[in-house]
């Protein structure tokens, strides 16, 4: 993929270069805010370094990657710190470097302090990930996508969109105990598949095909001793994609030179549609590893 330039002849690469990684792993253990409902975000946070906070009202809130912004947050970029971020409507990304302070607009942005921000335009790949990107439920005002989800739960991740037709499922509880594990369609009685299990982890064998594009039920129930009856169930759900939805994501996927910004773009557009492993893998792959 070609660069784009600005006016300086910097790249979106060295545009981003030092705010891209470091701190990046924040990501991993950070959670939510509070709901900020009624109000669409007009950019997201891309990457960052050192302190940069956001003022809305009286409430002052430090900046994660792959926060959402809005419309008037005042926005304080410290001395020696960073901000790489994305304007949805203008389609820009913008790199505020402190000691700096910006007020966001729908038009852009307006200089508080400091030096004006440069930008440059998002690629065209940056837009179509962000135009096939829709906002993840219950979207918050300082909202982290915390991909990472705990293995100890149930596996796939509850309400995944499953981009894999190898199925493993994973459930909390102990390798010696039987568990009865079956699927269905939701809304259905009819049972897709069923089986008894010993132990918490059961690979769908290759020849069960599961229907695409709809809403599967699994359930997973303790037998009894004598396995005459089932006790303490659990009930999770998931959906798996369709051939057309898996080739039409990997077209989407960026290439390992890509550039930083796109990659988050594109993790975001994953969890966004509720491919959770995906989502988490891919942040695996992109984070930086420590020497």
């Amino acid at each position: 993929m070609q660069c784009v330039t600005n006016e300086r002849g910097e790249t979106l690469k060295t545009f981003i270069k030092g705010s891209a990684c470091r701190g990046f792993l924040i990501l991993l253990a950070l959670c939510f805010d509070e709901t900020w409902a009624g109000e669409s975000p007009i950019g997201m946070a891309i990457s960052l370094k050192g302190a940069v906070t956001s003022d809305v009202g009286r409430d002052k809130k430090s900046i994660v990657p792959m926060a959402y912004l809005y419309e008037n947050d005042e926005i304080l970029v410290e001395s020696t710190s960073e901000l790489v971020f994305t304007h949805y409507g203008k389609q820009l990304l913008i790199k505020v470097v402190g000691p700096s302070g910006i007020s966001l607009t729908k038009d852009g942005f307006k200089l508080i302090s400091g030096e004006y921000p440069k930008s440059q335009p998002m690629t065209e790949k940056m837009v179509l990930l962000k135009n096939q990107s829709g906002l993840v439920a219950g979207a918050t005002r300082m909202r982290v996508i915390n991909t990472s989800y705990d293995s100890s739960l149930v596996y796939p991740p509850p309400e995944s969109l499953l981009l894999s037709h190898a199925f493993e499922f994973k459930w909390p509880g102990e390798i010696t105990s039987e568990y009865l594990v079956e699927w269905r369609i939701e809304g259905a009685d009819q049972t897709l598949h069923r089986a008894k299990v010993r132990g918490n982890t059961y690979q769908m064998p290759p020849e069960i095909k599961l229907p695409n594009d709809i809403k599967i039920i699994w359930k997973i129930s303790l037998l009894s001793d004598d396995a005459s009856s089932v006790i303490r169930p659990m009930v999770s759900s998931f959906q798996v994609a369709g051939d057309d939805i898996i080739h039409h994501v990997r077209s989407l996927k960026p290439t390992p030179e890509s550039d930083f910004a796109e990659k988050i773009l594109f993790l975001h557009f994953l969890q966004s549609r509720k491919a959770f492993i995906e989502a988490d893998q891919y942040l695996k792959s992109i984070s930086p590893v420590s020497p």
